[in-house]
């Protein structure tokens, strides 16, 4: 079983690409992922969606419920709260389907049936398979991109690092950075 204590989100602030910063902010509730992502302290598609699920999947650890029911309304009401974060997130509101209909499907779920810790097990299990999925889309990406890049060199040759001057990432990419 998870330690509760040990569960927590740290969100890198979005780096400014002309300023090389390492600062955190504590995500420890849905409240702080919701402000984090409407203050744009998250920018990126996936990286908001993976901040909202993150701030979600900590809420779940450390909040106690009597019921299935009262697991899958909390879950309901946060994930309705976390898409005003950023209406035009289509990453964020694809998660928040996802998440809610596996919360349904859970409760639904009659042999055997679930208790309320199950379901926060299972939803924050979920949620925490998003992450795992991110980083290796993210490290997908990285591996094309500069696989691109190399290809480009001529055959045999070897560049130094430092003569990359600015390689920018853009968009989606943004969480490489």
């Amino acid at each position: 079983e998870r330690e509760r204590e040990k569960q927590e989100v740290k969100a890198a602030p979005h780096p400014d690409l002309c300023v090389q910063t390492h600062e955190y902010e504590d995500i420890r509730s849905v409240q702080d992922g919701w402000r984090a992502i409407r203050d744009m302290h998250v920018r990126g598609a996936p990286a908001i969606a993976i901040v909202a699920a993150l701030s979600l999947a900590v809420e779940l650890l450390h909040t106690s419920f009597d019921s299935v029911g009262a697991v899958v309304e909390h879950i309901r009401a946060a994930l309705a709260h976390l898409k005003t974060s950023r209406p035009t997130a289509v990453n964020l509101f694809q998660m928040c389907a996802r998440v809610e209909a596996e919360a349904v499907e859970l409760q639904a779920r009659t042999s055997p049936a679930l208790t309320a810790a199950e379901v926060v097990q299972e939803v924050v299990a979920g949620l925490e398979r998003m992450l795992a999925d991110d980083i290796a889309d993210n490290k997908a990406i990285g591996h094309y991109g500069a696989t691109a890049i190399l290809s480009g060199l001529p055959s045999g040759k070897q560049v130094p690092l430092h003569s990359f001057s600015f390689v920018p990432l853009m968009c989606d990419a943004l969480s490489l950075s």
